[in-house]
Order: C-alpha cells, then structure tokens, then sequence
C-alpha cells in the first residue's frame, strides 16, 4: 500500500494561558514559528482565591492549514476511490510531564487564520496573530480561541499514556471539499471540552 504525504501550509498554537506573573493572559501571543505545536489544559494555576471557573481555565489549542487545491490537482480534480485522508500529528518527546487518559477532538473550522512568525512558547512575548483573540491582522475570531460552537467535529482520540501520536480519519471532509468546493479554512486541535469547560 503507497503512502502520499501532503504536508501543512500553516500550523501554529494558540492559548489564553497566563504569562509567567501570573497575572496577564499570553492571548496576543503568536506561535506560527515555533518548532513544535502543543494543546495543553491548566486549571487553578492562578493565585486569585476570587477566582471564577473560567479565569482559573487556562489551555492551548493547534490551528492546521493544507493546501487543499494541492490535494485536489494530485488527484486530477476527482475523488480517489479506495483513498483514505488521515491527519496525523506525530508526538513530541520532551521531558516534562504528560497528561493521560483524555480526549482530543478535531474541528473543521469555520473561519480562516494566518500562521505568523512568532517563535516564543515559554513566556508568549512574540505579539502578532493569529492567536487567541485574532485571527488575521485587525480581524477578530468571532469567539476568542477560534471556536464559535458551530463548527463540524471530524474525529475524536483517546490518549492513555500521553505519549501515543494523533491519527484522525478526514476522508469525508476532504471528499467534501472535492465534492462541494467547500471552503477550507483548516483544522483546531483542541482537548475535549469535557476536560476544559468547553
């Protein structure tokens, strides 16, 4: 069985994590450059015992982007028979702790962003979109983080260890867009909300 790779055009990560004070949010932070791509989830990491629910959430999600009229012209403009469509994000080795036994989900979005050229993942200093509460420059997300709630689900995960890579199958979507010229504005990789809050 051959393989054909199509690799994305624009990835990056977004989140509205607090900065290392602990006191602002990164969400202007950009991470279009950076070498890996994380979803994380924190909660109750700040020190405000007033706190509500949603100030004590803190998480990451990956935005991916192909090139679907690549996709489209390799197959000649017509759906392969037989094909399947995975997207595959293969698992970073690090030394830190891993989250075990979640979900991950993968949307198809339904708006457009651009990657950007920020770099800096630990303290979120590189400002520019997209990111948290931008999609494009001057152009906001229509709810921060990217998801409106109307959104088309295209796969679930569970991951037990933490350390498994992520394959989700996106035949029908991509069949869509051959079928339909539906717009595609990428993916967002997120944690399941039943973890986050949604």
């Amino acid at each position: 069985m051959s393989v054909k790779k199509f690799y994305a055009t624009a990835d990056t990560t977004i989140t509205n994590a607090y900065k290392e004070n602990i006191k602002q949010r990164g969400t202007g932070a950009n991470m279009g450059l950076a070498d890996s791509l994380e979803i994380f989830f924190i909660y109750g990491q700040t020190a405000n015992q007033n706190a509500t629910e949603q100030e004590k959430l803190e998480e990451s999600r990956i935005l991916l982007k192909f090139d679907t009229e690549e996709i489209k012209s390799y197959y000649e403009q017509s759906f392969p028979s037989g094909v399947k469509f995975i997207l595959k994000l293969t698992n970073a080795v690090h030394p830190f702790t891993l989250a075990r036994n979640y979900g991950i989900k993968v949307y198809a979005l339904a708006e457009d962003f651009v990657e950007g050229n920020g770099v800096d993942m630990d303290s979120y200093s590189d400002v520019g979109v997209s990111n948290w509460t931008e999609r494009k420059v001057a152009t906001s997300w229509t709810s921060p983080g990217g998801l409106t709630g109307n959104e088309t689900l295209l796969g679930t995960q569970n991951i037990d260890t933490g350390e498994e890579d992520l394959e989700i199958d996106i035949t029908s979507y991509i069949q869509s867009v051959f079928d339909n010229g539906t717009i595609d504005n990428g993916f967002a990789v997120i944690m399941d909300e039943n973890i986050t809050g949604g």
